[in-house]
């Protein structure tokens, strides 16, 4: 997801505790995380690696502008994450995009691929 005129797009601290809070909803489970802002006024990049992937924020602090992705395996709903990373950004605008990937390999799906 894209969110653009975002607060807190130079707080690590508070980015790492609504990654945190995201990690739970979405019932995942975190593994570790690391955060790092770039200057005093620069943007922050962190991310949170999960047992069933991962999550990447990436901030410009003077665009005021946040590109996330939620990236999971299995059944867990990473729009679950929205309100968690919603809340610390508060927004004025959110692109969501979805990527649906590994949908026809033999090992996921080997009748369909067959059939293809």
């Amino acid at each position: 997801m894209d969110m653009w005129d975002a607060e807190n797009t130079g707080n690590a601290e508070a980015i790492e505790a609504a990654v945190a809070q995201a990690v739970h909803d979405c019932r995942a489970t975190m593994l570790e995380s690391s955060y790092r802002k770039y200057s005093e006024d620069g943007g922050v990049t962190g991310f949170a690696i999960l047992a069933e992937s991962h999550i990447c924020v990436n901030t410009w602090h003077e665009e005021r502008m946040v590109a996330i992705d939620v990236f999971f395996c299995g059944s867990l709903d990473p729009y679950a994450s929205i309100t968690a990373l919603r809340d610390v950004f508060r927004p004025s605008r959110i692109d969501i995009s979805e990527h649906k990937r590994l949908l026809g390999t033999r090992i996921t799906h080997p009748n369909i691929v067959e059939a293809l």
